[in-house]
């Protein structure tokens, strides 16, 4: 299969990124092709509202002048796209926020093929500080309205909390990783949310 993990976290070598390593490195065994997009150095710009991309039936057609529409161009051909990002104020980070901001871009008008990523497995990835609860739980509606709403097939969450630095991360966490991984490419029967 080929899998775009998406590393959403301002942090390039943070707490997502060790997690989303361990995620990674299984799934290469695993013999998969997995390639990372990283958009948490904010250079994908907020949708300007502006229309232009409804005008482009099959392709994202986005107006904006950033890497946006290579990313998405770059989802059509994956089996998988796994979202990953540190928890801010209850949410995703805003630099990821911006891309799935801008994947309005692959709905279109045309009431046989709605969503361009329909059918697509998609997952997340989600390291807090605090706990699961009241906490990391609070993002995951948003992920899945969004899954639901662009008719993609929900691959699974992972939600990782009370993580204070990557080195801190113990075996447990990266069991945890690993063990995702494997859900995530086994899990075909999951039907779109």
């Amino acid at each position: 299969m080929k899998i775009m993990t998406v590393l959403g976290s301002p942090r390039r070598f943070g707490n997502t990124a060790k997690v989303l390593g361990w995620f990674e490195d299984e799934l290469q065994k695993l013999g998969h092709a997995v390639e990372q997009v990283y958009v948490g150095d904010g250079r994908i710009m907020p949708c300007k509202g502006c229309g232009a991309c409804k005008r482009v039936l099959k392709a994202p057609g986005c107006a904006g002048e950033d890497t946006a529409n290579d990313i998405f161009a770059q989802m059509l051909l994956c089996d998988i796209v796994v979202l990953a990002s540190p928890l801010y104020c209850w949410g995703i980070t805003s630099q990821l926020k911006a891309l799935i901001d801008r994947s309005y871009c692959m709905l279109k008008d045309d009431p046989k093929d709605n969503s361009l990523l329909a059918g697509l497995r998609l997952a997340l990835v989600l390291t807090g500080g605090g706990p699961i609860e009241e906490n990391l739980d609070l993002a995951v509606p948003p992920y899945r309205a969004f899954a639901e709403y662009f008719q993609c097939r929900d691959a699974g969450t992972l939600l990782v909390p009370s993580c204070s630095e990557p080195a801190k991360m113990g075996p447990e966490i990266e069991k945890q990783a690993r063990q995702f991984a494997r859900k995530v490419v086994t899990n075909h029967s999951r039907a779109p949310l």
